[in-house]
């Protein structure tokens, strides 16, 4: 039960967006996360990588709701992938398929996942699936 209760606030945007909100709660995260922005996130990472430290990055938002969630997401995985081989540091990407659109259409999740992989090895990098809960772990 408590389970799923963290599991449905961890994918609620409002419950987000309130945490976000609070000065506690932000403060306790900056451990984890970088930032929110892909600016903050590779200032961050290059820092640990000055100090030889290899990085993932994980752009938070799994479980988009719309197409043009899912190709946003995309798109900002993309770009955080060109920012990784602009900077020259030690990093890749982790990413969970709901956030590409796996809960929306396969075949378009897919193809978001192709593009992001594609551009992976243009850059000579890599991507994590994350694995997600159960409803998708098959089809993960």
């Amino acid at each position: 039960m408590f389970r799923d209760s963290i599991i449905y606030l961890s994918k609620a945007k409002w419950a987000q967006r309130m945490i976000i909100s609070w000065e506690i709660a932000r403060r306790a995260a900056s451990r984890f996360v970088a930032g929110n922005s892909i600016d903050d996130a590779i200032r961050v990472v290059r820092g640990l990588h000055e100090k030889g430290i290899n990085s993932t990055l994980d752009h938070l938002g799994e479980s988009t709701e719309t197409r043009d969630e899912a190709i946003k997401a995309t798109e900002d995985i993309l770009e955080l992938l060109e920012q990784i081989h602009n900077n020259n540091i030690s990093a890749n990407v982790s990413i969970k398929l709901t956030q590409i659109g796996l809960a929306l259409d396969e075949g378009f999740c897919e193809r978001n996942l192709e593009k992001i992989l594609e551009h992976a090895r243009e850059h000579g990098n890599f991507i994590r699936i994350d694995m997600e809960d159960t409803p998708y772990t098959e089809q993960t």
